[in-house]
């Protein structure tokens, strides 16, 4: 887990090397281990490496300002965060033995033990432990479909000076990061926007089509557009080759249902997740450094706790935030399940003291406004992890893969009515009738916290935008209303049969988990943690979204599969959770007690925002709305709140591009 910065001045101008290491220092919350640089002049075929303050003095490396009087067109920068082989040969940039290919890799290739036996196999000789070794010489031997070998979250970068080609490639889900940006002259990319806005400070200018979208749904990197209207982000399981001439993404991977049906036993499907989840966890607890895990408690996270657990004899730090608030405190399940399972746990109960302070940290280091408020305790929760372990399994992805959200009911429903019509087997009519009532007493009993009104709200969104409609608290100033085109409409074909998993695949690859993963990217590294994400295995994802929604849903039970499959090593009260919370901040409640008033006052005193985008008579009349109970606006104006430090942060010259 590392952070990556890349400069290729195409005219051959000479690479401002100053800049490539200040940009570089920004990155250091990603990688506080060691420092690594190369300078390549393409043409002449020169490539130096280099070190830097905290580059261990072992590798004998010299230093850059060795080289200022030489012109280099294309230069590396790396920050590492030493998880897998922690002695300097795991050092990067990491050349061949030819020094004709180097890599820089930001993540880590699970399976990378499985694939250098092959790879040796093969003739291949290995000087590290390192798994960025394993993608170096897997390149050579197989190119770019390497990528179809590798089980992993990893975005890299790997230069051939033969071909003169810079190929860049992100996992197949998007769970690390990776952003670029190209004119005539320049070839630009770095593991976070920042990096890029370092070396070019003119690319700030926002893309406001797209923040206005953001600001209405909260949808955030549905599309390689960014927040920031000339830097881009790589896809999720795309590729990318940049020459001199030319920039060529595609993707490499994509759900193909009949080839996924052969692939997987179907027949026996609760014996088979538990097979993908025990295996995704044993390759996923590979590491050199202490693992813990996040434990809210749940379903997801109390499955990743007790496999991981079952594979390793010693004690687990676990770290898991609660509240005392009604509605919103799951510490019952977290002392249930780390009970269960002998773990040392750590608890934060986060507050809304310093909560602007808090959030201007955490904006900062999503590099973009972020869409509700969850990703306020995740913050708590990384920072009491950090220092105690590097690396944190996590139970992200399992709601999408599984349908465990509320609002997956009606595509259930859909799912059974498109049976029905296709077969004409009574069946499904009578599925409908019998599951209806238990699942309308779950979302009624939940109704007043965490679940009916997320539902309703991304109901009335969607029919609103259907008949040209808004039915969203609009607080846009006019002039920016009317002066800002709107998004065009995203093409959503029907990618799978069955309409739920076709909800549940485009909730996985652009509407949900590609933010959800942003955000714990974002905050475990600036503790400099490594999160890692089982149920996002590639395998367990293509298994999950090929399965029969009767497995998903059936009556008031939601991941059904998931508790089949985990019954004999969860605790009951876990097996039997239907409350649907996921970080839940009583954000709402904080609204309309103490820090009203605070966040009034900096929403309503904020001039600074230029061109004006929110109308102050709006917002206030909004905000008093929420703080009178009318209706819960909390997520609407969490996004206002990060909006404003968004701009003060990297518009309005109010950091340096520093906490």
């Amino acid at each position: 887990m590392c952070g990556l910065i890349g400069i290729w001045n195409l005219d051959g101008k000479p690479v401002d090397v100053r800049g490539l290491v200040r940009a570089t220092h920004l990155l250091r919350h990603r990688g506080p281990d060691d420092e690594g640089y190369l300078l390549i002049h393409t043409q002449k075929h020169r490539i130096v490496p280099c070190g830097g303050e905290q580059t261990d003095p072992r590798l004998g490396l010299p230093r850059m300002e060795e080289f200022s009087a030489e012109s280099f067109d294309l230069a590396f920068g790396f920050r590492r965060l030493a998880i897998l082989d922690l002695s300097p040969t795991g050092h990067q940039p990491m050349g061949n033995d030819e020094g004709g290919l180097w890599v820089m890799l930001n993540g880590e290739i699970y399976n990378y033990l499985e694939m250098r036996q092959d790879l040796e196999g093969k003739g291949h000789t290995f000087r590290s432990q390192s798994d960025t070794e394993t993608l170096l010489h897997g390149f050579e031997e197989y190119g770019e479909s390497i990528l179809h070998d590798l089980n992993g979250m990893f975005a890299f970068a790997l230069w051939d000076q033969n071909r003169k080609n810079l190929f860049c490639a992100r996992d197949r889900i998007g769970i690390k990061p990776l952003y670029y940006y190209r004119d005539p002259s320049t070839f630009l990319f770095a593991s976070e926007i920042k990096g890029i806005l370092a070396i070019r400070p003119e690319l700030r200018s926002p893309n406001f089509p797209y923040l206005k979208d953001f600001l209405k749904t909260g949808r955030l990197d549905h599309s390689h557009f960014t927040l920031f209207g000339r830097i881009f982000q790589l896809p999720p399981a795309h590729l990318l080759h940049a020459s001199l001439d030319s920039l060529q993404l595609r993707s490499y991977w994509d759900i193909e249902e009949q080839e996924i049906r052969e692939r997987y036993d179907y027949l026996h499907p609760e014996e088979s997740l538990r097979f993908l989840l025990q295996d995704a966890v044993r390759l996923q607890l590979r590491s050199d450094v202490p693992v813990g895990t996040c434990l809210s408690g749940g379903l997801d996270s109390t499955s990743v706790v007790a496999l991981a657990t079952s594979r390793s004899p010693g004690r687990f730090k676990s770290f898991s935030s609660v509240y005392q608030e009604e509605g919103y405190d799951e510490g019952r399940f977290v002392k249930i399940a780390a009970s269960a399972f002998a773990t040392n746990s750590y608890i934060v109960q986060p507050t809304p003291t310093g909560f602007l302070k808090t959030l201007r940290q955490i904006t900062w280091h999503m590099d973009e406004p972020t869409a509700g408020p969850g990703v306020y305790s995740q913050w708590f929760v990384m920072r009491e992890a950090g220092g105690k372990v590097k690396v944190l399994l996590d139970g992200q992805g399992g709601d999408e893969l599984l349908a465990g959200y509320y609002y997956y009911f009606f595509p259930y429903f859909s799912s059974l009515w498109s049976r029905f019509v296709a077969s004409k087997d009574l069946r499904y009519l009578a599925r409908i009738a019998q599951d209806f009532l238990p699942i309308w007493r779950l979302v009624r009993r939940n109704f007043r916290f965490l679940g009916l009104q997320p539902f309703l709200r991304k109901l009335f969104i969607q029919v609103g935008d259907r008949i040209g409609t808004s039915v969203r608290p609009v607080a846009f100033a006019s002039e920016f209303e009317r002066a800002t085109p709107s998004l065009a409409a995203e093409p959503r074909p029907s990618r799978l049969a069955d309409p739920l998993n076709d909800r549940l695949y485009w909730d996985l690859a652009r509407d949900s988990i590609p933010a959800l993963l942003h955000y714990e990217d974002r905050n475990s590294m600036a503790f400099s943690i490594e999160a890692r994400v089982p149920l996002l295995d590639h395998r367990v994802v293509e298994f999950c979204l090929c399965l029969s929604p009767e497995l998903k849903i059936s009556g008031d039970r939601t991941k059904l599969l998931l508790r089949r499959a985990m019954a004999d090593l969860l605790p009951q009260p876990i097996l039997d959770r239907q409350d649907k919370k996921g970080y839940p901040t009583p954000l709402a409640l904080w609204l309309r007690g103490g820090l009203y008033q605070e966040v009034r006052e900096y929403l309503l005193s904020s001039h600074r925002m230029q061109p004006a985008i929110f109308d102050q008579a709006k917002v206030a009349k909004l905000l008093e709305e929420h703080r009178r109970g009318k209706r819960d606006l909390s997520w609407e104006i969490f996004r206002w709140i990060t909006c404003n430090l968004w701009f003060q942060l990297f518009f309005h010259g109010e950091s340096s591009f520093g906490t």
